[in-house]
């Protein structure tokens, strides 16, 4: 598993190589994002998914970066859902210090 974001918030990619009947190969790819000792959670950013599914993984996300309310505007207000776009919200909120309280 390849690590494509460390810090408070991680970010991983794991390729999987899938021999089909014959001679064809495919290569799949998830993403998993993980925060303190929380459990993976796959990233399903694809826009064959179901809006409820997709619905459910920015919910997650906004979860793992709502306590940095800068970071959780910017993800907001950029309206960017794609899998790029989440690895460098994850780098911002791992570069943003916590909120003084």
């Amino acid at each position: 598993m390849k690590v494509l974001e460390n810090g408070e918030i991680n970010v991983y990619e794991c390729k999987y190589v899938v021999t089909g009947f014959g001679n064809g190969t495919s290569t799949v790819m998830f993403h998993y994002l993980a925060k303190g000792k929380d459990i993976f959670r796959e990233f399903k950013p694809r826009p064959f998914y179901y809006d409820k599914e997709e619905s459910n993984w920015k919910d997650s996300f906004i979860d793992l970066i709502a306590d940095k309310k800068d970071v959780y505007d910017k993800y907001v207000a950029d309206k960017k859902y794609s899998f790029k776009q989440v690895v460098k919200i994850a780098h911002l909120y791992n570069n943003t210090p916590p909120a003084v309280k």
